[in-house]
């Protein structure tokens, strides 16, 4: 009889990573959307809704702060031609802010999804966040949902970082 253990690679690995951390990594591996999805505002935000109770559950579920995860929903032009500055974000539980956003971007494309996570654990890297695209036919709509994860990122690090939640490294 051959007697198995634990995978090593996971033992060595994200095993030995927090639960929040793993989860950061299970919600970034997600596979990519093989066709455009072009919706709506308000399909868009019911879509992002979806995610984020999704992302509630998932939180619940590692025993954090479903508040310690944000989901954003990106819009552009219908043509793609920019990006729409103001980022939709989804709260934790939903209600009428989800038709207050459906009414401040009537005419735009959703693009993508940002989620982000933050293991308050790990002082050195805790937010992870990772980029849905929902237009994917078209390069600059990925091009355009990079930007905004990298932009996002450095917003919500140095917000962090200025009450005091994240160590300042850049000293």
């Amino acid at each position: 009889m051959v007697e198995t253990g634990t995978n090593p690679g996971w033992a060595a690995g994200i095993g030995q990573r927090s639960r929040v951390k793993q989860l950061a990594w299970a919600l970034k591996g997600a596979p990519m959307r093989k066709k455009d999805l072009r919706l709506s505002a308000l399909a868009g935000i019911a879509e992002a809704r979806k995610l984020r109770d999704k992302v509630t559950a998932l939180m619940t579920h590692a025993d954090a702060d479903p508040a310690d995860a944000m989901v954003l929903c990106i819009f552009a032009e219908p043509d793609l031609s920019a990006l729409v500055p103001e980022i939709a974000f989804i709260p934790v539980k939903s209600g009428a802010s989800d038709l207050a956003l459906v009414t401040r971007h009537p005419d735009k494309l959703p693009i993508g999804f940002l989620v982000f996570v933050w293991d308050r654990a790990d002082p050195q890297k805790s937010v992870f966040g990772h980029v849905r695209p929902l237009i994917v036919e078209d390069p600059r709509g990925i091009e355009m949902n990079t930007r905004a994860l990298h932009a996002y990122t450095r917003r919500i690090e140095n917000r962090l970082r200025e009450n005091g939640s994240i160590p300042d490294q850049q000293s």
